[in-house]
């Protein structure tokens, strides 16, 4: 199991990321072209996640930062939803 604010929802098949997730991850890219180191510095299991999949959402988020209207928001959305589940 992999507990972190970064995880939404986690099934034996899939990992689901929240939103702020998306965002830091993409700004780290910027700074950090390493999938994995990311995933490491941001405290999440690399063993557990996988390599395929680091490489699957690393090539799906890069581009995200650009889609984000205001990206302060989705931090204190997500910020909200982790106190509601607190």
């Amino acid at each position: 199991m992999i507990i972190s604010p970064y995880v939404q929802k986690v099934t034996e098949r899939s990992v689901t990321f929240t939103e702020s997730f998306k965002y830091l991850f993409n700004e780290r890219y910027q700074a950090i072209p390493s999938p994995t180191d990311i995933i490491r510095e941001m405290g999440l299991p690399v063993d557990i996640i996988g390599q395929p999949r680091i490489k699957n959402f690393s090539r799906l988020y890069r581009n995200y930062i650009n889609k984000v209207d205001d990206p302060m928001e989705i931090l204190m959305i997500e910020t909200e939803r982790q106190g509601a589940y607190q």
